[in-house]
């Protein structure tokens, strides 16, 4: 009969742990951290303002979610990179209890397309990352005959610098 009250009281607390950990009780993210992998050039982090714009980008997307069971990795990358071309999320990782640890790199220019006054510099995943033409020198020039079509390519500088060709 001992064994029997302490096996109980066991049950309920591992079934009281389930529901803490279930519904986020325990597991929440409270804290949130972005470092860069690369000493960032181009962009102005100057007392870490472009640091604490992506953690509150992110704190955006992952407020009261549990980081076990509603992370989503996908949001909390498309609010960063999304604020900012030049910068690329390269790893998202929970520490538990309650931490994300986002780890950024900043994208380097190496492409240019010009067409007439209009200038798209490309990171090397053909990422748009600036139409700043002072940023030409030294980069692969890319020319031809080009078609830019909404409906072909997100060739639109301006509005959507940030989207791929």
């Amino acid at each position: 009969m001992k064994h029997k009250g302490l096996l109980i009281c066991l049950l309920v607390f591992i079934f009281l742990g389930g529901i803490a950990v279930a519904t986020g009780l325990v597991f929440r993210v409270q804290e949130i951290t972005v470092d860069f992998t690369n000493t960032p050039q181009l962009i102005d982090n100057q007392n870490n303002r472009a640091v604490t714009s992506y953690e509150q980008k992110a704190a955006d997307v992952t407020k009261g979610k549990n980081i076990i069971f509603s992370l989503n990795r996908d949001k909390i990358t498309n609010a960063i990179q999304s604020s900012d071309p030049l910068v690329r999320v390269t790893n998202i990782e929970a520490k538990f209890p309650n931490k994300l640890e986002i780890c950024v790199q900043e994208r380097y220019p190496m492409y240019c397309i010009t067409q007439g006054s209009r200038t798209a510099i490309l990171d090397y995943e053909l990422q748009i990352i600036s139409s700043d033409a002072r940023l030409v020198k030294g980069l692969i020039d890319i020319s031809g005959q080009f078609i830019f079509d909404s409906s072909f390519a997100s060739f639109h500088l301006g509005d959507n610098i940030g989207k791929y060709i």
